[in-house]
């Protein structure tokens, strides 16, 4: 018969310093259908009482707004704790909500940007399944951020989930058309290939301002094209590639110099997520989910306002 002393413990573990089944019972030697016998054993003696709340935090309310306005099947909006950024707690509940989809053989896209950073930041703990996968989506860019380099991301992700990753090596732009499809119909075909049986992407998404397009920062293109494509309609940007306002692909001059997951291989993934934070992410977040390229959404609360104010 298990203690009281015993049960206290578990629970604990596993409400307070929130590590999983599987952790606990690693932890104590003993096996995972226990340690969840004694977790219903510990509220049967109401050593745990689960109290919910009947009244809808801003939270709740902003997220459940949201679904009604879009066709997304999930929203979380993360509310920045005292001293933190909307970018941290988006990064945080992005991490919460990573860990709460994985499962066994799940295989996982990431792109680069600063708010997927702040998820790699906030993820914490292995994951307790086998045979999940990470996958970096499009190449990097040639800036001196960290930020922008997606092979760091997935690696620094990869080991602190204790999980297989792959690279891609080379930069989001490439010089010619013709060095692009060299590199997507030989040299990585078989890299891209295994992108089409993803379960799930993690992106960030482009701001609405053209001095903070990764492509002119990128020098890739000048501060005029880039505002020229904002007032052309053309500003949003997801994976690298440019939508219009319907989330219709527009063609750019680096269209077909891109080395990046296809916007039909993005499409085709069952979960979507989006990340962004700040006021000037709207255009981006409604072409991509227009377009079918988002169905999950994690924002911080002023995105969501600011998304609601159409």
């Amino acid at each position: 018969m298990t203690g009281r002393g015993e049960l206290v413990r578990v629970a604990k573990l596993y409400y307070q310093a929130e590590m999983s089944q599987e952790e606990i019972a690693s932890l104590l030697g003993t096996s995972r259908s226990r340690v969840s016998r004694m977790l219903s054993e510990a509220r049967r003696q109401q050593i745990v009482r689960i109290h919910v709340c009947d009244f809808p935090s801003l939270a709740q309310e902003l997220a459940e707004d949201l679904k009604k306005a879009f066709p997304l099947r999930e929203v979380v909006v993360a509310l920045p704790a005292e001293g933190e950024s909307g970018k941290e707690a988006v990064g945080r509940e992005a991490a919460r909500l990573l860990r709460d989809t994985l499962q066994e053989s799940l295989r996982i896209g990431i792109q680069w940007g600063s708010t997927v950073e702040a998820m790699v930041n906030a993820y914490e703990g292995k994951s307790p399944f086998a045979g999940v996968e990470l996958f970096q989506v499009t190449g990097g860019m040639h800036i001196s951020d960290h930020i922008l380099d997606g092979r760091e991301l997935v690696k620094r992700l990869g080991r602190k989930m204790g999980a297989e990753y792959h690279l891609l090596q080379y930069p989001m732009v490439v010089n010619t058309p013709t060095l692009a499809r060299m590199i997507l119909e030989d040299d990585s075909k078989e890299y891209f290939r295994q992108l089409d049986q993803l379960d799930m992407i993690v992106v960030g998404l482009g701001s609405d301002l053209p001095q903070e397009s990764a492509t002119y920062l990128g020098g890739y293109i000048t501060l005029e094209e880039a505002t020229r494509l904002v007032k052309d309609g053309c500003g949003a940007d997801i994976c690298g590639h440019r939508l219009t306002q319907e989330g219709e692909p527009a063609a750019t001059l680096l269209s077909d110099r891109m080395i990046t997951i296809s916007l039909e291989q993005l499409r085709r993934i069952p979960i979507q997520v989006g990340v962004a934070a700040g006021v000037h992410k709207k255009q981006s977040i409604m072409a991509a989910i227009r377009g079918g390229y988002l169905n999950t959404l994690v924002v911080d609360d002023v995105a969501a306002m600011t998304l609601l104010s159409r």
